[in-house]
């Protein structure tokens, strides 16, 4: 008999990513970092993916992936981007023309 986790991971989406991955031709390597959020982080509470602008640079946009995380299971903040930026980068190697971020926010139970 399996059991269901206590609660069910929120994975929201933004419209406009999956048409600018595409258009972009990083669409693989979006895959691969959408399917790495429950690989590196199984307890993930929430992912929000999202396309952001830059501030400073027109036309240039990020691939933000905002992951929250019980605080208890990635106690070690460091070590978990540096887990992240090597699956990415393996994923994506240089030169890359399309940044993807990571906002890993750990939360209190």
């Amino acid at each position: 008999m399996s059991t269901l986790p206590a609660t069910v991971p929120v994975v929201e989406i933004a419209p406009d990513v999956l048409p600018h991955v595409r258009a972009r031709g990083v669409e693989a390597v979006y895959r691969h970092v959408l399917e790495s959020v429950p690989r590196l982080f199984p307890t993930f509470r929430s992912l929000h993916v999202s396309i952001e602008p830059d501030v400073a640079i027109k036309d240039y946009v990020f691939i933000v992936f905002e992951a929250r995380v019980p605080i208890e299971d990635v106690p070690d903040y460091r070590e978990a981007i540096k887990r992240w930026d090597g699956d990415y980068v393996a994923a994506y190697p240089a030169p890359r023309q399309e940044p993807f971020l990571l906002h890993l926010i750990r939360e209190e139970a």
